[in-house]
């Protein structure tokens, strides 16, 4: 009886997250069917705003990977004064709203030149998502025995070398976790893109609806459906990719 209501209760959520995105598809396909996504490929600026997402994404996603594991390992693994406070301050910024950094984010990028620069979206990016991934990754670091990187350090290997030797492996799991939860999140980033962002040739793709309705005047929903479509695909494909290497990572771990 209590796996028969489990089933149902994880039903309704998938119902609930499924159908929009189901509802979506349907109307992209309304009335000129695949021509609305020939409309929206064809448009102006389309390739140009999924190159500059690529291109912010993963330079956003590898410093802040970067930055999350070291700081994972020195949180986890080193000691040194302050070591406490400093973790805890970083984790309150989880707590804070990125909405309510709009203005001194804004303030602060328009006094280094960053306005209508990517670098300017891509900062406030790495800055917001350290608090969340460096909890996850050093969680996983914290499980780790400190025996082995003893092992290691008697071997001869240095601090960076235990650290790319033996942590990084054992920690693939917590890395491939944080490293999807960042690439999802500066995908879909509307905010800093909207407030940073004025130059066409240097949006990202989260803009592209807005500038479909905007500058394209494009009015027809099943095209401005059809550009949502287009847009979430690499989140799936990301999703879909990455969940096998986070159980391929909990196997390694694992046997190791």
């Amino acid at each position: 009886m209590n796996k028969k209501v489990s089933y149902l209760i994880i039903g309704i959520f998938v119902l609930i997250w499924i159908l929009p995105l189901f509802r979506m598809i349907q109307i992209s396909f309304e009335g000129e069917g695949l021509t609305n996504y020939k409309i929206a490929i064809e448009s102006e600026g389309f390739f140009r705003f999924f190159l500059n997402s690529f291109y912010v994404t993963f330079i956003q996603l590898l410093i802040s990977t970067v930055c999350v594991v070291m700081a994972a390992f020195a949180f986890s693994k080193m000691h040194f004064p302050g070591k406490t406070l400093l973790f805890l301050l970083c984790i309150m910024g989880m707590m804070i709203p990125p909405a309510s950094l709009i203005v001194p984010i804004f303030l602060q990028t328009k006094s280094l030149g960053l306005i209508n620069n990517t670098s300017g979206v891509i900062g406030p990016q790495i800055a917001l998502s350290l608090p969340f991934g460096i909890l996850i990754v050093k969680s996983l670091f914290d499980e780790i025995p400190d025996q082995i990187l003893e092992a290691a350090s008697i071997d001869g290997a240095s601090r960076m070398r235990q650290l790319l030797s033996v942590i990084v492996p054992l920690g693939k799991p917590a890395i491939a976790t944080v490293a999807i939860f960042n690439f999802l999140s500066s995908w879909k980033d509307f905010l800093f893109p909207f407030i940073m962002l004025n130059d066409y040739d240097k949006m990202v793709v989260s803009l592209l609806p807005q500038k479909f309705m905007d500058s394209l005047g494009m009015t027809s929903t099943q095209v401005l459906y059809a550009v949502l479509v287009l847009s979430s695909i690499p989140i799936f494909i990301v999703y879909l990719i990455g969940e096998k290497k986070i159980e391929e990572g909990l196997t390694a771990g694992a046997i190791k």
